[in-house]
Protein backbone atom coordinates (compact mmCIF):
# COMPACT_ATOMS: atom_id res chain seq x y z
CA UNK A 1 0.00 0.00 0.00
CA UNK A 2 1.37 3.25 -0.65
CA UNK A 3 1.26 6.46 1.97
CA UNK A 4 -2.06 7.97 0.79
CA UNK A 5 -4.25 4.65 1.39
CA UNK A 6 -2.09 4.05 4.76
CA UNK A 7 -2.75 7.62 6.03
CA UNK A 8 -6.38 7.35 5.11
CA UNK A 9 -6.77 4.13 6.40
CA UNK A 10 -4.88 5.01 10.15
CA UNK A 11 -6.79 8.52 10.22
CA UNK A 12 -10.53 6.35 9.83
CA UNK A 13 -9.37 4.43 13.13
CA UNK A 14 -7.60 7.12 14.59
CA UNK A 15 -11.46 9.06 14.55
CA UNK A 16 -12.35 6.27 17.01
CA UNK A 17 -9.65 7.97 19.40
CA UNK A 18 -10.09 11.55 18.37
CA UNK A 19 -14.13 10.88 19.74
CA UNK A 20 -12.78 9.27 23.17
CA UNK A 21 -10.78 11.40 23.98
CA UNK A 22 -13.41 14.49 22.79
CA UNK A 23 -16.03 12.72 25.23
CA UNK A 24 -12.93 13.56 28.29
CA UNK A 25 -12.31 17.03 27.15
CA UNK A 26 -15.98 18.02 27.61
CA UNK A 27 -15.91 17.36 30.60
CA UNK A 28 -12.72 18.85 31.46
CA UNK A 29 -12.94 22.43 33.71
CA UNK A 30 -9.22 23.49 32.47
CA UNK A 31 -6.87 21.73 30.28
CA UNK A 32 -3.69 21.03 31.85
CA UNK A 33 -0.60 21.30 29.23
CA UNK A 34 1.16 18.67 31.22
CA UNK A 35 -1.53 16.45 31.94
CA UNK A 36 -2.38 16.56 28.06
CA UNK A 37 1.65 15.68 27.15
CA UNK A 38 1.66 12.82 29.22
CA UNK A 39 -1.96 11.47 27.92
CA UNK A 40 -1.02 12.59 24.26
CA UNK A 41 2.39 10.61 24.82
CA UNK A 42 1.00 7.13 26.83
CA UNK A 43 -1.87 6.79 24.12
CA UNK A 44 0.27 7.53 20.84
CA UNK A 45 3.02 4.69 22.41
CA UNK A 46 0.29 2.36 22.71
CA UNK A 47 -1.34 2.59 19.71
CA UNK A 48 1.68 2.61 17.86
CA UNK A 49 2.85 -0.93 19.75
CA UNK A 50 -0.36 -2.46 18.82
CA UNK A 51 -0.46 -1.89 15.17
CA UNK A 52 3.06 -2.75 15.13
CA UNK A 53 2.23 -6.24 16.63
CA UNK A 54 -0.81 -6.82 14.93
CA UNK A 55 1.40 -6.08 11.88
CA UNK A 56 4.10 -8.43 13.11
CA UNK A 57 1.97 -11.49 13.87
CA UNK A 58 0.83 -10.68 9.94
CA UNK A 59 3.95 -10.75 8.78
CA UNK A 60 5.39 -13.56 11.02
CA UNK A 61 2.14 -15.62 8.92
CA UNK A 62 2.65 -14.71 5.75
CA UNK A 63 6.48 -15.14 6.10
CA UNK A 64 5.96 -19.28 6.09
CA UNK A 65 5.26 -21.32 2.96
CA UNK A 66 2.55 -18.79 1.18
CA UNK A 67 0.52 -19.77 -1.93
CA UNK A 68 -1.59 -17.59 -3.80
CA UNK A 69 -4.39 -18.32 -2.52
CA UNK A 70 -2.99 -17.56 1.12
CA UNK A 71 -2.31 -14.40 -0.09
CA UNK A 72 -5.58 -14.19 -1.42
CA UNK A 73 -7.17 -15.10 1.86
CA UNK A 74 -4.97 -12.02 3.81
CA UNK A 75 -6.24 -9.77 1.26
CA UNK A 76 -9.91 -10.80 2.03
CA UNK A 77 -9.16 -10.26 5.86
CA UNK A 78 -7.98 -7.11 5.20
CA UNK A 79 -10.54 -5.83 3.37
CA UNK A 80 -13.23 -7.72 5.52
CA UNK A 81 -11.30 -5.66 8.50
CA UNK A 82 -11.67 -2.52 7.18
CA UNK A 83 -15.04 -2.83 6.10
CA UNK A 84 -15.90 -4.21 9.51
CA UNK A 85 -14.07 -1.37 11.54
CA UNK A 86 -15.76 1.71 9.06
CA UNK A 87 -19.80 0.10 9.37
CA UNK A 88 -18.78 0.00 13.16
CA UNK A 89 -18.20 3.47 13.59
CA UNK A 90 -20.94 4.33 11.57
CA UNK A 91 -22.96 2.50 13.75
CA UNK A 92 -22.11 4.16 16.60
CA UNK A 93 -22.35 7.64 14.40
CA UNK A 94 -26.03 6.38 14.23
CA UNK A 95 -26.47 5.58 17.21
CA UNK A 96 -25.49 8.57 19.23
CA UNK A 97 -24.69 7.55 22.78
CA UNK A 98 -25.62 10.36 24.96
CA UNK A 99 -22.38 11.20 27.85
CA UNK A 100 -23.72 11.90 31.53
CA UNK A 101 -21.37 14.98 31.42
CA UNK A 102 -19.85 16.19 34.80
CA UNK A 103 -16.63 18.52 35.14
CA UNK A 104 -13.67 17.33 36.13
CA UNK A 105 -10.46 18.69 37.36
CA UNK A 106 -7.91 16.85 35.10
CA UNK A 107 -7.27 14.15 32.38
CA UNK A 108 -7.30 11.12 34.56
CA UNK A 109 -4.08 8.95 33.11
CA UNK A 110 -6.47 5.75 33.97
CA UNK A 111 -9.23 7.18 31.88
CA UNK A 112 -7.12 6.93 28.98
CA UNK A 113 -5.56 3.38 29.85
CA UNK A 114 -9.15 2.38 29.12
CA UNK A 115 -9.56 4.11 26.23
CA UNK A 116 -6.55 2.33 24.69
CA UNK A 117 -7.71 -0.78 26.04
CA UNK A 118 -10.82 -0.56 24.27
CA UNK A 119 -9.37 0.77 20.94
CA UNK A 120 -6.34 -1.56 20.82
CA UNK A 121 -8.12 -4.46 19.96
CA UNK A 122 -9.48 -2.99 16.67
CA UNK A 123 -5.56 -1.12 16.19
CA UNK A 124 -4.28 -4.76 16.35
CA UNK A 125 -6.77 -5.87 13.44
CA UNK A 126 -5.58 -2.77 11.32
CA UNK A 127 -2.07 -3.49 11.90
CA UNK A 128 -2.27 -7.13 11.24
CA UNK A 129 -4.50 -6.14 7.56
CA UNK A 130 -1.70 -3.90 7.26
CA UNK A 131 0.33 -6.42 7.24
CA UNK A 132 -1.08 -8.86 5.44
CA UNK A 133 -1.03 -6.13 2.33
CA UNK A 134 2.86 -5.48 2.77
CA UNK A 135 2.38 -2.02 4.02
CA UNK A 136 5.53 -0.58 4.76
CA UNK A 137 5.82 -0.62 8.70
CA UNK A 138 8.19 2.33 8.80
CA UNK A 139 5.17 4.27 7.00
CA UNK A 140 2.76 2.84 9.18
CA UNK A 141 4.27 3.40 12.61
CA UNK A 142 4.95 7.36 11.27
CA UNK A 143 1.68 7.58 10.41
CA UNK A 144 0.70 6.09 13.26
CA UNK A 145 2.61 8.20 15.94
CA UNK A 146 1.57 11.48 13.87
CA UNK A 147 -2.37 11.05 13.31
CA UNK A 148 -2.68 9.54 17.27
CA UNK A 149 -1.10 12.87 18.50
CA UNK A 150 -3.02 15.01 16.40
CA UNK A 151 -6.38 13.03 17.54
CA UNK A 152 -5.33 13.25 21.29
CA UNK A 153 -4.87 16.99 21.26
CA UNK A 154 -7.51 17.95 18.86
CA UNK A 155 -9.94 15.74 20.32
CA UNK A 156 -9.53 17.10 24.07
CA UNK A 157 -9.40 20.55 22.94
CA UNK A 158 -12.35 20.14 20.83
CA UNK A 159 -14.43 18.39 23.67
CA UNK A 160 -13.19 21.32 25.98
CA UNK A 161 -14.43 24.37 23.77
CA UNK A 162 -17.42 22.12 21.59
CA UNK A 163 -18.86 19.44 23.76
CA UNK A 164 -18.66 15.96 22.98
CA UNK A 165 -21.66 16.47 20.61
CA UNK A 166 -19.22 16.41 17.79
CA UNK A 167 -18.10 12.92 18.24
CA UNK A 168 -21.35 12.09 16.18
CA UNK A 169 -19.41 14.16 13.14
CA UNK A 170 -16.30 12.45 13.58
CA UNK A 171 -17.02 8.62 13.62
CA UNK A 172 -19.09 9.08 10.02
CA UNK A 173 -15.95 10.52 8.76
CA UNK A 174 -13.86 7.65 10.37
CA UNK A 175 -16.30 5.18 8.75
CA UNK A 176 -16.66 6.84 5.87
CA UNK A 177 -12.73 6.85 5.79
CA UNK A 178 -12.43 3.03 6.26
CA UNK A 179 -14.95 2.39 3.78
CA UNK A 180 -13.02 3.84 1.06
CA UNK A 181 -10.02 1.88 2.29
CA UNK A 182 -11.62 -1.35 2.68
CA UNK A 183 -12.83 -0.42 -1.14
CA UNK A 184 -9.28 1.05 -2.33
CA UNK A 185 -8.19 -2.44 -1.71
CA UNK A 186 -10.80 -4.56 -3.27
CA UNK A 187 -9.59 -2.45 -6.69
CA UNK A 188 -6.11 -2.73 -6.09
CA UNK A 189 -5.46 -6.41 -5.01
CA UNK A 190 -8.19 -8.44 -5.13
CA UNK A 191 -9.72 -7.27 -8.43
Amino acid sequence: MNWIETLIIVCGLSMDVFASVECQGAMLAKIRTKQLVLVTLLVSVWQVIVLYLGNLGADLLCKYDIKESQVILGEVISVAVFLCLGIRLLIKAWKNDRIDERREENLGVHKFVRICAVTSFYTFLTGAAFGFLGTSLLSLILVGIILTVVCVVGGAYVGYHFGYEQKTKVYLIGGILLLIGGVDVIIRFIL
